[in-house]
């Protein structure tokens, strides 16, 4: 008799876990079709410019006009200095090796990565980049050399 009751008992705890691991799976698999995420970009525009009036002898000179090119830039504000640094060390090395006259070039533009809820159509921006073009013109308009960054935004 004992025996047939534990043989009763663990069929349904048995069968009471199969229909527990049944709804996490439901569960699971309603909460991950339930959000979709899409990206959003503004449009491309002219963050700064600059003009190279004379070749630059020196890295330092390069880097100084990297500097007060970016420093008018609206980005310049938004990210910690060290990251800065970084953009205008490679736009400092692009100028110095260009060794012309030219002028520089900086658009910006917003990528966005907007989470949507299927169920209710509501939308939230979680998280935010500045796509970064620095390009570099010669004097006679031909482009000289580009380069891009994406800085996450916090």
């Amino acid at each position: 008799m004992k025996k047939v009751i534990s043989l009763i008992l663990a069929i349904a705890m048995a069968g009471s876990l199969f229909v527990s691991a049944k709804n996490i799976e439901n569960h699971n698999e309603l909460t991950s079709n339930r959000y979709s995420y899409r990206y959003k970009f503004s449009s491309r525009e002219k963050d700064g410019e600059y003009k190279i009036v004379e070749p630059t002898k020196s890295r330092e000179d390069a880097e100084t006009a990297a500097e007060v090119a970016i420093a008018s830039c609206t980005f310049s504000t938004k990210f910690p200095a060290g990251v800065v640094a970084i953009v205008v060390f490679h736009l400092g090395s692009a100028i110095y090796d260009m060794s012309e006259p030219g002028d520089v070039k900086i658009y910006k533009q917003v990528k966005e990565k907007i989470k949507v809820d299927n169920l209710t159509g509501q939308e939230r921006v979680v998280d935010t980049w500045w796509i970064i073009d620095l390009e570099l013109y010669k004097a006679d308009g031909s482009l000289y050399n580009s380069r891009q960054h994406t800085l996450k935004l916090k």
